[in-house]
C-alpha cells in the first residue's frame, strides 16, 4: 500500500510539473506572439500611411479577406486617406491576442486585435487591425481608419 500511495504522489508530482512547464510555454509563446503583433501594427502602419499607397495593404492582406472587387475599392480608399496629410507620429499600439475562433471571422488559430493612433496634418486617426498569424508571421484580415478628418469626405 506504501509503494502505491508513493506512486500515486510521484505520478502527482510529475504531472503537476508538466503542467507548469506547459503554462510556462504558453506564457512566453504569447508574450513573443504580442510583441510581434505590435511590431507589425506598427510597421503595417508606417508602411501604408507613409504614401498612402493601397499596395502596402494589398500585399499584407490576408488573401481570402479580399475579393478581386475589393483591391479596387481599397485603391479608392487610400485615394481618401490622403486627405490625412502627412503622417507626424505614431503612439504605441495598444490591443489583445488570443488564440481560438476570433468573433465574427473565419480566423481559427492565433490573432491579434490592435489600435494605434497617428498624427497626421489633418488631426489625429486611429487605426484598427485584425491580424491572424500564418506560419511565423502575421497577415491582416481587417483593416479600418477612423478620422474627424475624414468625416464627410466621399
Amino acid at each position: 500500500m506504501t509503494r502505491l500511495v508513493r506512486l500515486s504522489g510521484n505520478v502527482l508530482l510529475a504531472l503537476i510539473v508538466a503542467g507548469a512547464v506547459y503554462a510556462g510555454t504558453i506564457v512566453l509563446k504569447t508574450k513573443r506572439d504580442n510583441a510581434e503583433a505590435a511590431a507589425y501594427t506598427s510597421e503595417a502602419v508606417a508602411a501604408m500611411a507613409a504614401n498612402w499607397n493601397a499596395e502596402e495593404l494589398l500585399k499584407r492582406a490576408a488573401p481570402e479577406w479580399l475579393s478581386p472587387a475589393d483591391k479596387s475599392g481599397v485603391k479608392a480608399l487610400f485615394s481618401r486617406f490622403t486627405a490625412l496629410g502627412k503622417l507626424k507620429s505614431l503612439h504605441a499600439p495598444a490591443g489583445r491576442i488570443g488564440n481560438g475562433a476570433f468573433p465574427g471571422t473565419a480566423i481559427n488559430g492565433t490573432w491579434a486585435e490592435y489600435a494605434v493612433v497617428g498624427e497626421f496634418d489633418g488631426g489625429p486617426s486611429e487605426f484598427r487591425m485584425v491580424l491572424k498569424r500564418v506560419d511565423d508571421g502575421w497577415q491582416i484580415a481587417a483593416f479600418q481608419v477612423r478620422s474627424e478628418a475624414l468625416a464627410g469626405k466621399k
